[in-house]
């Protein structure tokens, strides 16, 4: 990855942080779908394999936002929480290693876990 798409990542990887560490359940819906498809745009343009559970995590999380199905929606968080965590297992980049750590920890916390 080149330096711009690193940082683009980092920033997005922060502002998501930051979003969630506000208050998840405060956030409009709206939003949410927002971030979420842009993490699915973000990730599915990289063509990695490895992205492959997370995308299918987020999309599992649309789904469950337009179905209105809350349980549906918490265990979507948590398997994000357990890919990601898996992704900051694997990464090779040490740029967002931490922040991929923090990020699975709060979607654990989102979840209940």
């Amino acid at each position: 990855a080149s330096d711009g798409e690193q940082s683009i990542t980092k920033q997005t990887l922060e502002g998501t942080i930051a979003v969630l560490e506000a208050g998840a359940t405060t956030i409009p819906i709206v939003v949410v779908r927002a971030i979420v498809n842009g993490w699915i745009e973000q990730l599915s343009a990289r063509e990695d394999p490895a992205l492959t559970p997370t995308i299918e995590g987020l999309t599992h999380l649309v789904d469950a936002f337009n179905e209105g199905d809350p349980e549906a929606a918490t265990a979507a968080v948590l398997r994000l929480s357990e890919t990601t965590a898996d992704l900051a297992d694997d990464t090779d980049d040490d740029t967002n290693i931490d922040l991929l750590r923090q990020l699975a920890e709060i979607l654990a916390e989102i979840a209940g876990e």
